[in-house]
């Protein structure tokens, strides 16, 4: 009987001499490997998709909106004449107006193309186009705009500048294009309607959160003693309670409910209170009001 040569099932020592042999094995080094990244992954999902950076959210309770400090004063009064004539000085100076005013939304040539018109729905005006105009394209029309402003298409109020800037910014625009011709009659309805031949008196202005700390300053000497009620509901909501009181008595004074409630709602921090009186009902704000009014005190 002839004896068969007996090798070993796996020779170590041929496959160190010759390791292209290992190749067959290397699916299962692949699965190998997957398998244990998998394994990782799935133990540690929830820190390798965590948000190392915090979300960022904008109180706008935050956020201050007030008005300057400015004394007030005597704008002179302007020369009517100079609508329907517009000298080069003041051409130049509605140049400048627009440039500092109207240029982001407008455009420098006045195309409606301005860096940030691109955010703006509807599109800011473009003066070359002669239709669609809102509030009309006469020097009178103009002259309402910025005045009043135009809220539904986002155009702002340039009431705060004095009535010869104003024509001076409406003489530039109407270089950009034939606008319509400027009558006497139409000149005198706009002196009547806003006075430009007449001196305008500016009140002093003061910053509403200065006025509010002089306000509690002057009642901050007389003793509130807040009733039962009344205590428990600003107790939660206030982080001072002699400046909230002070506060909403000011607020409740000549002012009907519904007014006395927006004007705290809106601005809580103004009154010392939290972003969470906007959750009072209707009966909270009631007592409150009931309460604050001076002559119940």
């Amino acid at each position: 009987m002839n004896k068969k040569n007996i090798e070993e099932e796996i020779d170590f020592k041929s496959l160190l001499k010759n390791p292209i042999r290992l190749f067959g094995f290397s699916y299962i080094y692949f699965f190998l490997i997957l398998l244990g990244l998998g394994i990782f992954f799935v133990k540690n999902i929830e820190n390798i998709s965590y948000n190392k950076i915090p979300v960022s959210y904008i109180d706008s309770l935050n956020i201050d909106r007030d008005i300057e400090l400015k004394k007030g004063g005597s704008m002179p009064a302007m020369d009517i004449l100079m609508i329907s004539k517009p000298t080069d000085k003041l051409i130049t100076k509605g140049k400048e107006l627009f440039a500092a005013n109207c240029v982001s939304c407008h455009g420098e040539q006045g195309n409606g193309d301005g860096a940030a018109s691109a955010a703006l729905n509807p599109k800011p005006r473009n003066f070359h186009q002669k239709d669609s105009w809102t509030n009309g394209r006469k020097f009178s029309d103009m002259y309402k705009t910025l005045q009043e402003g135009i809220i539904k298409n986002g155009m702002s109020a340039y009431e705060y500048l004095p009535p010869i800037d104003r024509v001076a910014l409406i003489s530039y625009i109407r270089t950009f294009e034939t606008f319509p011709e400027i009558t006497e009659t139409e000149i005198a309805a706009l002196d009547a309607s806003y006075g430009l031949s007449n001196n305008v008196i500016l009140p002093n202005q003061i910053p509403i959160k200065l006025a509010i700390e002089k306000l509690n300053n002057e009642n901050s000497t007389s003793s509130i003693t807040l009733s039962e009620d009344v205590k428990q509901i600003l107790q939660k909501n206030s982080f001072d309670l002699l400046k909230s009181s002070s506060g909403l008595i000011n607020a409740a004074q000549e002012n009907s409910l519904d007014v006395f409630i927006t004007a705290v709602s809106n601005f809580p921090a103004d009154f010392s209170l939290k972003s969470t009186i906007k959750n009072f009902s209707k009966d909270e704000w009631q007592k409150l009001y009931d309460f604050f009014q001076r002559d119940k005190l």
